[in-house]
């Protein structure tokens, strides 16, 4: 049996193709908000076809961000991507639920994915809770795109002599971008200014762990809102004390510069959850989404078309 497997996402989109004989995984661009969804997917999707030379597909998955916790009816990739690519049936999540699949396997817990954006999604007794994934525009706090953003304000503070500058993140910012003076020119073009933002992310850890005062709190309020996440998803899934939470991404992979401050403000509330490690990557967990049967606990999260 063939499958594809796909993790639609800002920065990048990845995909797995899966058959009885091999795995292999591809990536590709980003969805730019403010595009076509529907088109991007099913353009990508008939990429990985074309590319690959790909016959016959049993399931196709895909896990997207830009859903809103909506998932709409998949007539419409359907009659996309028919022409491009036989297949049995499709399954299209909003990308909170693969990253709970890909962290616990769709056991309960809490799992936040923090890449460019944020979104939450606690699993328990009173089903299955979103939280932000609401974009940059008025959410995503705590995202590599609100790292980067207060990052690049505070080496733009500190090139115009403003309070709260580092001049760390300023010397960074130009050995990227070039001359501060053309930054906000250089963004305002981008196609996708909200992942180019999302970049100088890397450049805020590196500052941080340099010792720089300013970079260092803002990982400290990062750490503050993913905490946030994580215990208005457990509290309206109805989990109790001592489940499990984790943060998939690349924010989640500088565990040094998050904690202690994420761990002592789920504690506020929740003493004795548990991080764990995640099991598996969002692409894992739209895998996972595959062979998941029923598809009803995610709610409109999830939409199904079969043949």
């Amino acid at each position: 049996m063939r499958t594809i497997a796909v993790d639609i996402g800002q920065t990048q989109s990845r995909a797995r193709v899966t058959d009885s004989e091999t795995s292999f995984e591809r990536a590709y661009p980003g969805f730019v908000y403010g595009s076509d969804l529907a088109e991007f997917i099913a353009s990508t999707i008939v990429q990985i076809a074309r590319s690959e030379s790909l016959g016959p597909v049993e399931v196709v998955a895909v896990g997207a961000t830009g859903l809103y916790g909506s998932a709409p009816q998949a007539s419409d990739l359907i009659s996309r991507i028919a022409p491009h690519l036989t297949m049995s049936r499709l399954l299209l999540a909003d990308d909170a639920v693969p990253a709970l699949l890909g962290a616990f396997s769709g056991a309960e817990g809490v799992a936040v994915a923090a890449g460019t954006g944020t979104v939450g999604l606690g699993y328990g007794p009173t089903g299955a809770a979103r939280v932000d994934g609401a974009g940059s525009m008025i959410g995503d706090n705590g995202s590599g795109w609100w790292i980067g953003r207060a990052g690049i304000i505070a080496a733009l503070s500190a090139h115009d002599g403003r309070a709260g500058g580092s001049h760390l993140l300023l010397a960074a910012l130009e050995e990227r971008f070039g001359n501060a003076d053309d930054f906000p020119r250089l963004i305002s073009a981008q196609g996708s200014p909200v992942a180019t933002v999302a970049t100088f992310a890397e450049q805020v850890s590196l500052a941080a762990r340099r010792g720089d005062s300013v970079a260092q709190q803002i990982w400290v309020e990062a750490a503050r809102h993913l905490g946030n996440v994580v215990l208005a998803s457990a509290t309206r899934a109805g989990l109790s004390d001592g489940f499990q939470w984790t943060i998939l991404g690349g924010v989640g992979r500088s565990q040094d510069l998050l904690e202690p401050f994420l761990s002592e403000r789920i504690a506020v509330r929740f003493r004795h959850a548990v991080h764990v490690q995640p099991q598996g990557s969002v692409l894992d967990g739209v895998a996972v989404l595959q062979r998941l049967d029923p598809i009803t606990p995610f709610g409109r999260m999830v939409t199904e078309w079969h043949e």
